[in-house]
């Protein structure tokens, strides 16, 4: 058995008051705006680029993620607008068992977002740092998974230009999903 099907859910990270604060007032104010159709219910992951919060679907209660963009990146329109084209382009991808579906794309209030398939496990960064390395046939099969996915994307005339193991979701079932494109 792969130790990849064995990997489980990412470890929370820590933060200090003041970002659990921005988080929750980022949480807050994504709540109003999708808060009819999801429900908000945490922040999952992020960067200094955007933010990811875990929600539910409140009618079919399906889960999904929510990407929004950091608010000082929405006071530029030249990144809202790539955010935007990449959210687009990452939706034409959708139809892949390796690329993680983006199901819709938003604004309102200041806040840009994208809804996408919510993939528990963890990405592959996480996962060579707690193990170290992939043994030669998890490394052959992600690399496999990869490859098919990169070449789902590029006979969509779409180039992956942010591939690092931080974008690689690995689902604790053995499959490997590509994610922000960096389009």
């Amino acid at each position: 058995r792969s130790r990849i099907i064995a990997a489980g859910e990412s470890q929370g990270a820590s933060y200090n008051c003041g970002e659990m604060n921005n988080f929750e007032r980022q949480r807050s104010e994504l709540e109003a705006l999708i808060g009819e159709k999801y429900e908000v219910i945490q922040r999952i992951g992020g960067g200094g680029m955007a933010q990811v919060f875990l929600a539910r679907h409140r009618f079919h209660g399906g889960w999904v993620a929510v990407k929004v963009l950091a608010e000082y990146l929405a006071q530029d329109e030249a990144i809202v607008a790539r955010f935007e084209q990449e959210a687009r382009i990452a939706a034409s991808l959708s139809g892949h068992p390796n690329i993680v579906p983006i199901f819709d794309i938003g604004h309102g209030n200041g806040l840009h977002y994208l809804i996408m398939q919510y993939v528990p496990g963890e990405d592959l960064a996480q996962y060579l740092k707690r193990e170290g390395r992939l043994s030669p046939y998890d490394a052959a099969n992600v690399l496999a998974q990869v490859a098919e996915g990169m070449v789902w994307a590029e006979s969509k005339h779409v180039v992956h230009r942010d591939l690092k193991p931080a974008n690689i979701r690995l689902d604790g079932m053995g499959r490997a999903m590509l994610l922000d494109f960096g389009i």
